[in-house]
This record gives structure tokens, sequence and C-alpha cells, in this order.
């Protein structure tokens, strides 16, 4: 089990939502911020950050929420090898 319960990974439309009602600022503490791990290192480190949903889009790729420079994005077909970050909401 990746979150405990009652927490669980955020859904695309989660992702969706947090992009549509919710601050940067106010995500990014919540959340932290980091980077993605990429191979045994974190890459981005205060730059940039990379989350998964639990929304596949194809079966080598899903959805993302990526944070960068002030703002949000949720984009798709991130390879599924790709490092990123889970964060877990209820």
């Amino acid at each position: 089990m990746l979150c405990p319960s009652p927490w669980r990974v955020p859904t695309l439309q989660d992702f969706e939502t947090l992009v549509d009602n919710t601050t940067y600022t106010v995500l990014i503490t919540a959340w932290g911020y980091g980077g993605n791990a990429n191979g045994s290192s974190m890459d981005g480190v205060g730059s940039y950050s990379y989350f998964w949903p639990s929304t596949e889009y194809s079966s080598s790729g899903t959805y993302y929420l990526r944070y960068s420079s002030g703002s949000l994005l949720v984009g798709n077909n991130a390879n599924k090898s790709y490092g990123f970050q889970v964060r877990c909401v209820k």
C-alpha cells in the first residue's frame, strides 16, 4: 500500500481541481517543493517538481502534475520509468 488509510494517491481529476482552485504557494507549502528522482539522484531540486496521479494515460505512460516557476501544469504521457514524486491526499 502506497498511502496509509484514509489517504490515497490523487487522481487526474484531483490534479485538475488543484490547478483550478489552489494557489501555487499553498500547494507547494502543503506538498513540499523538491525535484524528481532521476536514476539515483534528484533532478531539478529547487527548480521544479513532478507528481504522479493514480490515473494512467496509456500502458507505458501516465499523467503528471508539474510545478515550475510559480505555475502548475497537468500533462500527459510521461514515461512510467521516470522517478516522479507521489503525494497522498484525503
